[in-house]
């Protein structure tokens, strides 16, 4: 159960990378990165964290599901490989204007869903086992969890409607219930429900935000790996050090701390808990960005790492997996030439067909 646990998400800190990385980088190259970040950099914070030697465990770290060692992990490579790789062509304009390429709201929407259902799960399966009380702190958690991506995703459509009362950003709504997700998961099992609606709330504002930071920064993030999982993947692991309830207290038996941990600032334990939370944050932003740093250089000096500028337009889905959906040759108008066609041109016009 342990291995399946700690393997599943070890695999999530890569598929954050990917994410970060999209569209401009090999496969080849990246199955080798991933490879070595899951190898060697993960394992570092992952038992740094979670194991009972490790020396930010034995200080009290609370990190309950990863926003931490997989989430702020992961966004932190993401971060240093999209400084690495440059954006994708024609995302930024010369004047800083930015072009989004983007999915499908169906498809973003399907994902979303698919991760909240699969994050309660993860969330709640964090306590390791459902025995001897383990199954109210389970509970706990995964309640939490659905609280907070609920909150998150009605700020994202408030946000949305404010900024442009004329339609709903998917983008917007996606971003702001994957950033209250992130933000709850390393508190989901130490705060109590109206606190995960309030991280909830906080992580989705803040994975807005700093979503619109980045792109005045000039930054390429297709899938808004950044805000949702570097930023409250920070944001995070500091709200167990703000909101973490006192085990000790009546009705908080199964809330989730250490034997080394304390109560949050805003539950009388002052700023121990806090300073701990707060190191811990920055030392997984020093590993997961200078490990990925290593990596890429390491594998840059044996390998191209990205893409050409002529495979970028022909699409990556036709030079790395021979998938070819559409393929535009020209931006021109097509104007009927022969007779006949001028004919069928204004037959299709007059019902309203749409031309080739």
């Amino acid at each position: 159960m342990h291995w399946i646990w700690s393997w599943s998400f070890a695999a999530t800190a890569a598929t954050i990378l990917s994410g970060a990385l999209a569209g401009r980088i090999l496969v080849r190259s990246y199955c080798l990165v991933s490879f070595l970040m899951v190898g060697l950099i993960y394992p570092l914070g992952a038992h740094w964290i979670w194991a009972e030697e490790g020396w930010l465990g034995q200080l009290g770290a609370i990190d309950f599901a990863g926003s931490g060692a997989v989430h702020l992990m992961g966004g932190s490579a993401g971060m240093l490989g999209t400084w690495y790789l440059g954006a994708r062509a024609g995302v930024f304009s010369p004047s800083g204007r930015y072009f989004p390429t983007r999915s499908s709201p169906l498809n973003s929407i399907f994902g979303c869903i698919l991760l909240v259902i699969a994050w309660i799960s993860f969330d709640a399966s964090s306590v390791g086992t459902i025995s001897g009380g383990n199954e109210i702190t389970a509970g706990l958690a995964g309640t939490n969890t659905a609280i907070a991506a609920g909150t998150g995703c009605i700020v994202g459509i408030m946000y949305s409607v404010v900024m442009h009362p004329a339609f709903v950003d998917t983008m917007e709504l996606v971003t702001g219930t994957i950033s209250a997700l992130v933000a709850v998961t390393a508190s989901c099992a130490s705060v109590q429900p109206w606190e995960a609606a309030i991280i909830g709330i906080l992580g989705s504002i803040a994975g807005i935000l700093s979503g619109e930071i980045f792109i005045r920064l000039r930054i390429d993030d297709p899938v808004a790996a950044l805000p949702c999982h570097l930023v409250n993947g920070f944001t995070g692991v500091i709200f167990v050090g703000l909101f973490a309830n006192d085990p000790t207290k009546p009705g908080n038996e199964y809330i989730y701390s250490t034997d080394s941990s304390t109560p949050g600032l805003f539950h009388g334990g002052g700023f121990r808990q806090l300073g701990v939370q707060l190191l811990t944050a920055v030392t997984m932003v020093v590993l997961g960005a200078g490990g990925s740093w290593i990596i890429l250089a390491t594998v840059g000096l044996c390998m191209p790492v990205r893409v050409t500028e002529e495979e970028e337009k022909r699409g990556l889905d036709e030079v790395e997996h021979n998938a070819i959906l559409v393929r535009i040759t020209t931006t021109d108008p097509i104007e009927p030439q022969t007779k006949e066609e001028r004919k069928s041109f204004r037959r299709r016009k007059s019902s309203r067909m749409i031309a080739p």
